[in-house]
Formats: structure tokens, C-alpha cells, sequence
């Protein structure tokens, strides 16, 4: 079975019937009803592919899995690449979910936008993803100089 994504709502391509609403921070999948849930595996696969990450899965009218007001433990900062230096995807992520103010100074993050997703030259979707100076694993830059290959990450590197 396929899927497409629009505006973070996952829609099985076979039924032409909305599956659930991905949320992208704090990472969550809501499935709009206890019968969509036995696609559970199938819509992982769909959003890792896209590059989501889904650490919750809950149904809409029932009360999610992590427990409300569970003590979040801080693991140790990752180890920087000394090739990515701050940009290591790790360490980005790290930033994100523990640090988030720091993230958004860090990578001079503005808000949230949406993407297209591209493949084979076709746009499938659209994903929701921060924007700011710099791209990043978790990131995408926005308003490049004109001339600028976009191809290039951060032309204001520290």
C-alpha cells in the first residue's frame, strides 16, 4: 500500500482515505481511529523514508503512550564529527529535543515551513521542517543570495 503526505496528514494512495496526522515536533503519529492502527509498520516505513522520526504512535480520543509529566533524563552531548563540526546529525538532533533555544540561536532558525518532497523529479508531498540560515540534517535554508549555488549548505559558517 502507498501513501502521500499534505500539510501532515498521511493518506493511504489505495483507499483515498486519511490514515492520521503526523506532528512533526514532538514527533508524534495520531491515528484518527483504532482500525487505521493495524498500519502502523507501513506508515513508519512511509515517514522514515521521508526522513520523519516517530518516537510516539496514539489514536485520536485515546490517551497517548508516553505518560504526561514523565521526567525527561538529558543523555550526554553526542560526539561532534570533526568533518560536520556542529552540523553533525546527531548532535543536531540532541540539540533539537533537549536544547531547543540554543538550536534555534545555534542554526539562526526563524520559524517552521514546508518543503516539497521530490522524487524521481515529481513532487509527492510537501514536509514540515524548521527554516533559518542554515540546512541542516533537521533544516532547510531560505533566502539564498542571488547567484548562490544551493547546493551549498551555510555560507555564514562560524
Amino acid at each position: 500500500m502507498s501513501y502521500s503526505i499534505s500539510n501532515s496528514n498521511v493518506v493511504s494512495n489505495a483507499k483515498g482515505v486519511e490514515v492520521g496526522v503526523y506532528h512533526p515536533y514532538p514527533m508524534t503519529f495520531t491515528f484518527n481511529d483504532k482500525a487505521s492502527e493495524r498500519f502502523k509498520s507501513q506508515v513508519s516505513g512511509f515517514l522514515k523514508r521521508l526522513g520523519h522520526k516517530v518516537e510516539a504512535w496514539d489514536t485520536a480520543g485515546e490517551e497517548p503512550e508516553a505518560e504526561p509529566g514523565a521526567e525527561v533524563v538529558i543523555p550526554p552531548q553526542p560526539k561532534l564529527n570533526p568533518k560536520w563540526g556542529h552540523k553533525t546529525p546527531g548532535y543536531v538532533r540532541w540539540l533539537e529535543k533537549y536544547h531547543l533555544e540554543e538550536f534555534k540561536t545555534r542554526f539562526g532558525i526563524t520559524g517552521r515551513g514546508t518543503v516539497p518532497i521530490v522524487e524521481d523529479g515529481v513532487t509527492i508531498g510537501h514536509r514540515e521542517t524548521w527554516i533559518g540560515r542554515c540546512k541542516t540534517v533537521l533544516s532547510e535554508k531560505v533566502n539564498l543570495p542571488p547567484g548562490m549555488d544551493p547546493n551549498l549548505y551555510d555560507i555564514n559558517a562560524e
